[in-house]
């Protein structure tokens, strides 16, 4: 399990397995184990023989089926309620693998470069490296583009800040927040994102005396409904240096703290304006991405000998880490619904043997009388499936209760989505008609004459 993690799981040093409690299941286990035990034992070692005799009567023992059949009642109801919460986990991963990044993440190989500011102590110093190192990576075999990005869309960091637009009030831009992303100009290319409207950030713009910005399309959608933004001016605050900007190009909205949610507007402005030491760089490839890697050190070696490439990793792996916390509770919900599940099928299959068993003089005398061996196999599994509807409805209760608690995990499905109740109440009852099979088979089978000699 603890492979299976999600990155951001807590405590998980803390994880392993406890000495107190592996002893208080052993304990548990064995107490109950005496106490099931013990009690048939104690009745069977005080017989009575005119109960006994009205058990082998056509009630089939029903009193001592009473409580096993409460048994497999509950746990048919235990089995759907997590099974359900399972089946509602697997239609959000699902749904969540549809959604759509904002960007293209398949040849996309990444790495963090973080300039010491000892040795990159001014502006030009800083655009300058960046410049030269996309140079040398561009000019690898397979490579398509190169971009850099501070933070990363998903890659655990964020920055925002306020903005204003033009005829507002400083004091009252707080009321607007955005994700401000600081990019090198062939990020977006490198990144796979969509155009809208106007243009990408671009190398020219480093030379232009005016400031300018990318914004996404949902900042667009907001502050210009129904109009083109491309050619407005927006202001951004840069650790207290107000800037307009000029919007020269609008993108497709980038997911950036979470798949599940992420609302927040974007401005994307040149690394040149302000060139932050750390960056992410993204590698468009045309091959695997990871097989890059190498060859990226070696250029950048070439540069500053000094300087690491860290945290390498390709942007799928950066979606399966967003999909993770999701793909991990599923997970766990799924082995408890297994066992439960299994749980259920052996205690109704043990409880209809032990019927049939009951009954085995019964069966006999019905099917002397002319019963079909239909009729002995539907009396059987019908008998069985009584106790499985009882178990699904009080099941789907405690699973609305449940899903609930859940609501806030799912994705794209409701915690009462009739779609999930419908078909895990349907394969639990074919399980539980499979559970039921071999006890009705094997009545079907019994012989009139060897059950009378009972």
């Amino acid at each position: 399990l603890l492979a299976l993690r999600p990155p951001d799981l807590p405590r998980v040093d803390d994880i392993g397995l406890s000495l107190n409690v592996l002893l208080f299941t052993l304990g548990a286990t064995f107490l109950a184990a005496m106490i099931f035990g013990l009690v048939p034992a104690f009745a069977s070692s005080r017989p009575n023989a005119s109960q006994a005799l009205n058990e082998r009567g056509a009630d089939g023992g029903q009193s001592r089926l009473g409580l096993r059949s409460a048994l497999v009642v509950g746990e048919v109801a235990l089995s759907l309620v997590l099974l359900i919460g399972a089946g509602l986990m697997l239609r959000s991963f699902v749904e969540l693998q549809r959604i759509e990044p904002g960007f293209n993440p398949q040849g996309v190989m990444t790495y963090k470069i973080a300039l010491p500011f000892v040795a990159y102590r001014t502006r030009e110093q800083r655009v300058q490296f960046f410049q030269q190192m996309e140079e040398r990576v561009e000019s690898l075999p397979g490579v398509e583009a190169v971009g850099g990005v501070f933070p990363l869309p998903l890659g655990g960091r964020f920055w925002t800040g306020p903005y204003g637009l033009p005829g507002s009030d400083p004091e009252s831009w707080s009321e607007n927040e955005a994700n401000y992303r600081v990019t090198t100009p062939d990020f977006f290319e490198a990144f796979g994102a969509r155009l809208i409207a106007g243009r990408f950030l671009n190398r020219d713009d480093i030379d232009q005396t005016r400031n300018v910005v990318v914004i996404d399309q949902l900042m667009a959608e907001r502050v210009w409904p129904g109009q083109s933004a491309v050619g407005e001016q927006v202001a951004m605050d840069l650790f207290g240096q107000q800037a307009w900007m000029e919007v020269v190009g609008v993108v497709e909205h980038m997911r950036h703290e979470s798949l599940l949610e992420d609302s927040r507007e974007t401005i994307y402005f040149p690394h040149h304006m302000f060139p932050w030491t750390q960056m992410t760089m993204a590698v468009r490839t045309a091959g695997e991405p990871a097989a890059i890697i190498n060859a990226i050190r070696y250029e950048i070696g070439e540069l500053d000998a000094d300087l690491p490439v860290y945290d390498a990793k390709t942007m799928p792996e950066y979606l399966k880490e967003a999909r993770a916390s999701t793909r991990f509770t599923m997970i766990l919900i799924a082995i408890f619904a297994a066992v439960a599940l299994t749980l259920a099928s052996v205690g109704l299959y043990g409880v209809i043997s032990y019927s049939v068993r009951q009954r085995t003089q019964e069966i006999g005398i019905r099917i002397a009388f002319g019963a079909e061996r239909t009729d002995i196999f539907r009396l059987v599994v019908g008998k069985g499936m009584i106790l499985v509807g009882i178990g699904i409805a009080l099941g789907l209760g405690g699973a609305l209760g449940l899903t609930r608690v859940l609501s806030s995990l799912l994705y794209g499905v409701a915690a009462t989505d009739p779609i999930t109740y419908a078909g895990i109440s349907i394969v639990l009852a074919a399980i539980a008609v499979t559970a039921c099979y071999l006890p009705a088979r094997r009545a079907t089978r019994v012989d009139p004459m060897e059950a009378l000699r009972i």
